[in-house]
This record gives C-alpha cells, sequence and structure tokens, in this order.
C-alpha cells in the first residue's frame, strides 16, 4: 500500500471516530458524565430512621465517591483530547494547505521545461493529463492575438491562427477534432469573412 494510500486510510479512520463520538455525544455521553459526577440524589438516614450525621454504609459511600472522581475525570480526559484533536487536525490542515493543487497545464510546463499552449491544455493529452502543444514559434511570450482575446496567453500555431480567424480561441470539441487529425468545420457562431464584407 502506497503511503498516499496509508494517509487516506487513516483520514477514512478518523472521520469514522468523529462519526461515532458525533452519535455518542448526540445520545447525551457528556451529560451521562456529569450525571454520574455528581452522583444519584439521595439523603442519608442513620439506623433509627431519621436524617443524622453519620453514614449507614461507609463502603457504599466510598465507592460512590470513587465512581464520582472517575466519571469528572473522564470529562476532564475527553475534554482534553477533543482539545488536542482539534490542534493536531488543524496543523494538518495547514501543513496541506502548504502544497495547493496545480492547474494541469502548470504541471505540464514544469515537467516539459517550456510552456505550452494553454488553449489546447484544456483538453486530455494521450498520456491522460492536460495536452501539451508547443507555442507558436514567433510568440516570444503570452499573446491576446492583437487585443482578440481578453488575456494573453501562450498559443500553438493553429490555435494563433483560429483566433485570428474567429476572434475567440477554439472550443474543446474544435480541439478534439483537431487533435484526432479531423478536419475541424467552420464555427456556426462565426460568420465567414466574404459574409462579414458583405
Amino acid at each position: 500500500m502506497s503511503a498516499q494510500a496509508q494517509l487516506m486510510s487513516r483520514v477514512a479512520g478518523m472521520a469514522e471516530a468523529v462519526t461515532l463520538l458525533r452519535g455518542a455525544l448526540r445520545s447525551g455521553a457528556w451529560q451521562r458524565m456529569t450525571d454520574y459526577a455528581d452522583g444519584p440524589p439521595t439523603s442519608r438516614l442513620d439506623a433509627l430512621g431519621g436524617t443524622g450525621g453519620s453514614v449507614a454504609d461507609p463502603t457504599a459511600l466510598a465507592a460512590l465517591g470513587r465512581g464520582r472522581s472517575m466519571a469528572t475525570s473522564h470529562r476532564t480526559e475527553l475534554d482534553h483530547a477533543l482539545t488536542e484533536a482539534t490542534a493536531a487536525l488543524a496543523r494538518a490542515v495547514r501543513l496541506v494547505g502548504l502544497y495547493p493543487e496545480r492547474d494541469g497545464h502548470a504541471l505540464v510546463v514544469l515537467s516539459k521545461g517550456e510552456p505550452g499552449c494553454e488553449s489546447c491544455a484544456t483538453t486530455i493529452g494521450p498520456a491522460g493529463t492536460p495536452r501539451w502543444e508547443p507555442i507558436y514559434s514567433k510568440l516570444l511570450r503570452r499573446t491576446t492575438v492583437d487585443g482578440r482575446l481578453g488575456r494573453p496567453a501562450y498559443l500553438c500555431r493553429w490555435c494563433y491562427d483560429r483566433v485570428a480567424l474567429w476572434d475567440r480561441l477554439p472550443t474543446q470539441a474544435e480541439l478534439t477534432l483537431h487533435h484526432a487529425g479531423r478536419r475541424v468545420p467552420w464555427p456556426s457562431d462565426v460568420a465567414r469573412p466574404t459574409e462579414a464584407t458583405a
């Protein structure tokens, strides 16, 4: 089992423990501890049937006293354990927060050592990761294709040409057709050059 699988198993175990703990607390476990720590409401009677200062059963009183102190100790221990668990979980969340999920294109750029087409990276390549296509060789940096895009992007030659023709990036369906080596029809939402000039 991989280290990640072991961690996931441990987290699942913690989630199950939290579910059990929540159920016990909802059913009144804390209140039962409190009730037991306080002891049952009783009045002591002496041998003559009146109330007095002497204890009728010192052994029972000692047993009840131990039970009360044990329940009080359990409440304190439970509160302390929950405080420690909360702090430990907060530390764990902070640690994983230091390593946020990267977008797929950034990972491919890191692995290839150079940027790829950001438009093509919105589709999945043969390896099951975001597709990497080399950027147009004339591009030195991200481009808006003469202001046609709302934000600059690295583009391959094909996507660059499509933006120049269509005033928009190709859709994922159009990219999928192109990468499969099939002809990409002129988009129905884009006026053809002859229609635009007429």
